[in-house]
């Protein structure tokens, strides 16, 4: 790729190639620019300095396997991601104004996906939309890869042989991982479809569809990919999981405690299991019943955020809003960009008649993507505190 860089880019790159022959990785992938960043002084410094640079080093170190390299190898590859996050940072450096792309176009490139930078991104509760305006005091959008999903679809289908089918069928997974990566759900589902139209054998593009159908809360269709899955494989836990929480939302309570009941007999020291249990019991107003499942995931996990501040919730909802609130604040020291939280903060400062701390509450729930995840009766509630907001 020909992109114009500034010098301290030139630096990143040739620091992340270091890296890569360091870990004998043969090759580089967007996790070695950002170790890059953390070792480097650059002016995306001020958004990397709250990361621990020795214990990102050692979970990056053992994240790939090593590879027979040659250690003056220059020519080590980049991965396709990693080709995106550089053609992406170009976009932005375009979109802000730059002439040539820095580090903090690389950084926000980064933040333009689903990966574990972006998660722990998340849990500092800064995102990109944060460092986009301190960078250029406007927003910027984010990019994502454009595919053209019809170019690898099924034409010609009846004319190439079975292994060219289940080549492009594969081709089009890793197209429809990307795209789930950067959320575009509606556009992975056509190219799982797709792919799957070509060799209906692939596990993968079955589990793409269905995960893509709830994250756009087509639960309908997703009720139906999961039950598939769950034909081939009845003991997956993460099928299990997702299961339930199609029922929680289609309020169907019953058969959501089914599956819960059978995983804690199976998993009786997964907090995951025990949280989603109560928070089942919580939809359904029954506070009493949703504690103990809450009090015993927080017991398995003292670093899991979300049994915090639902039992915050339901501690407010039996009459302890003090309680409930410092709870809420728990799990916000642990992930401060839990958009639940901060709706149920907000709650809690709406019923104690606080509609300024509600408000304020409320907003910080839609900044960290609230809506997006559990959909739009936020903003009802928020229509009814303040009619023109």
């Amino acid at each position: 790729m020909n992109y114009n860089l500034t010098d301290e880019m030139q630096e990143i790159i040739e620091l992340s190639r270091k890296l890569s022959i360091q870990y004998s990785h043969g090759f580089i992938n967007y996790d070695h620019f950002f170790l890059a960043l953390l070792k480097s002084d650059s002016a995306a410094k001020k958004y990397t300095d709250g990361f621990p640079t020795t214990v990102w080093q050692k979970e990056f170190g053992e994240k790939y396997i090593k590879e027979e390299m040659n250690l003056e190898d220059a020519s080590i590859p980049l991965t396709v991601y990693a080709e995106h996050v550089i053609k992406n940072a170009h976009l932005l450096s375009k979109q802000a104004g730059k002439k040539r792309i820095d580090s903090i176009c690389l950084l926000l490139s980064i933040l333009c996906f689903n990966n574990d930078i972006k998660v722990a991104y998340d849990k500092i509760g800064v995102i990109f939309e944060d460092i986009a305006i301190d960078y250029t005091e406007n927003s910027l959008e984010k990019i994502s890869p454009t595919f053209q999903i019809a170019a690898l679809s099924k034409i010609g289908k009846f004319f190439s042989s079975e292994e060219k089918l289940k080549k492009r069928a594969t081709s089009l997974y890793g197209v429809a991982y990307e795209l789930y990566l950067y959320e575009k759900y509606t556009e992975c589902i056509r190219a799982c479809e797709i792919a799957l139209e070509l060799d209906g054998g692939l596990s993968e593009p079955k589990i793409l569809k269905a995960y893509s159908a709830v994250a756009i809360r087509d639960f309908s269709l997703g009720l139906a990919e999961i039950k598939k899955l769950i034909e081939g494989d009845p003991d997956n836990f993460d099928y299990q999981i997702c299961l339930s929480h199609i029922y929680d939302e289609l309020g169907e309570y019953g058969k959501a405690f089914e599956i819960f009941e059978k995983l804690l007999i199976v998993y009786p020291a997964d907090a995951v299991v025990h949280n989603n249990a109560g928070f089942s019991f919580l939809l359904q107003e029954k506070f009493k019943e949703a504690v103990p499942y809450f009090e015993k995931a927080i017991q398995l996990d003292n670093s899991f955020a979300f049994p915090l501040d639902n039992l915050g919730f339901v501690k407010f909802k039996l009459g302890y809003p003090e309680d409930g609130i410092s709870l809420i604040n728990k799990s916000l020291e642990l992930d401060k960009g839990n958009s639940y939280a901060y709706k149920f903060k907000g709650l809690i400062y709406q019923s104690l008649g606080d509609k300024k701390e509600a408000m304020e509450n409320f907003n910080l729930a839609l900044k960290y993507g609230y809506t997006k995840s559990y959909g739009n009766d936020l903003i009802d509630i928020m229509k009814k505190i303040d009619p023109e907001n």
